[in-house]
């Protein structure tokens, strides 16, 4: 073997393994059929392989692993664990730009609102339009409105749209976790609550967007009844909404992870509560996206936890020390059951096969 021919095979080293297997031989005789003069010795000694045959191996290795985790994450041709597994994800992104959804508008809201944009909800007078918030593009794109369109786009079923919009959706809260992380080393506030931040933040956007890349392929079903996706932005949105003004008007000080932990625990209270009335399929994907979100609420719920330590000792940190700690523990115990849920009927449908062409679970 040449060197030449050595680095023919280094190159295709990129590609799949059974896929490099069944055609290496193949490619190598190709390419070193291309190559002029290749009896001369400093030719086979020295030459490499040029930038456009290097290109288009690097081209058909990503075509050949996007083509990979499709088939495993619902695609044509994907096992019955497979279309679980795809359902899952679809599930993690859609919960994931729920939760944006609600944020960016809540964001929005609140910039319109304290620059009395809003008619019959003037500002108080601790909050008057003279901020100097400006209400333009530049306040719209770090308040995250790219999340809304990207959350819409998905449930009428414009795929591509919704993965282009989410990967522009992502970028202030990456340009935020970059300059987060470059003070880190300062120390103020305490290096475990600048950490705890930084990785709620990171879970929280790359997630989703990693979630809406990967399942909505063009192999993906539709959203099923998008109206309850809908509903459950609205429902959000209220709560949030009623949360801020619980705070503003003195009340008790429950933030946003507080309500989503709450909201994750409702939909798995409904999630257990019903497993009764399904087969031994459905249900599936949800228990599983439900246990794989748990980190993500554990992760921001710890997060907010650790800010609250940083407050005055008194009865207000005392309660929302509770509440969150109650939270996080619950978070925990109702994981058990979902995990084991999830296990068990991945484990059944590995031994049961069952038609591809259905998914196993319903994204509701």
């Amino acid at each position: 073997m040449t060197p030449l021919e050595q680095r023919y095979r280094a190159v295709l080293k990129v590609l799949p393994r059974g896929y490099r297997q069944l055609w290496e031989d193949d490619m190598v005789a190709t390419f070193l059929s291309s190559v002029t003069d290749l009896d001369d010795p400093d030719v086979a000694e020295f030459a490499l392989p040029s930038w456009p045959e290097v290109g288009s191996v690097v081209l058909l290795a990503v075509r050949l692993r996007v083509d990979l985790v499709r088939s495993r994450l619902g695609g044509a041709g994907a096992s019955p664990t497979s279309v679980v597994w795809g359902d899952a994800v679809r599930l993690i992104a859609l919960a994931g730009l729920l939760v944006h959804a609600v944020l960016a508008t809540l964001n929005v809201l609140s910039q319109l609102w304290v620059n009395d944009r809003i008619p019959g909800f003037a500002p108080p007078a601790g909050y008057p339009a003279a901020f100097g918030i400006h209400i333009g593009w530049r306040e719209q794109w770090n308040a995250g409105f790219v999340w809304i369109p990207a959350f819409g786009a998905v449930l009428l079923g414009y795929r591509r749209i919704a993965r282009g919009l989410g990967l522009i959706a992502v970028l202030p809260a990456a340009l935020r976790v970059l300059a987060d992380a470059w003070t880190l080393r300062d120390g103020q506030p305490t290096v475990d609550v600048q950490a705890s931040t930084l990785v709620a933040s990171i879970l929280l956007n790359v997630v989703p967007v990693v979630a809406l890349v990967a399942g909505f392929h063009r192999d993906a079903p539709p959203v099923r009844r998008p109206v309850r996706w809908m509903a459950a932005y609205v429902a959000l949105l209220a709560g949030t909404i009623g949360a801020a003004a619980a705070r503003l008007g003195g009340g008790l000080l429950v933030d946003e992870p507080a309500i989503y932990a709450a909201a994750f625990l409702a939909a798995a209270a409904i999630h257990l509560s019903s497993r009764a009335r399904r087969s031994a399929g459905q249900g599936a994907a949800s228990a599983l996206a439900l246990a794989l979100i748990a980190p993500v609420v554990l992760a921001t719920r710890a997060a907010s936890l650790l800010w609250t330590r940083l407050t005055p000792a008194d009865a207000t940190r005392s309660t929302l020390t509770t509440l969150g700690l109650t939270q996080v523990a619950v978070v925990l115990v109702v994981t058990v059951p979902l995990a084991f849920l999830a296990a068990r009927s991945l484990r059944r449908l590995r031994r049961s096969p069952a038609p591809t062409t259905a998914s196993a679970a319903r994204q509701d």
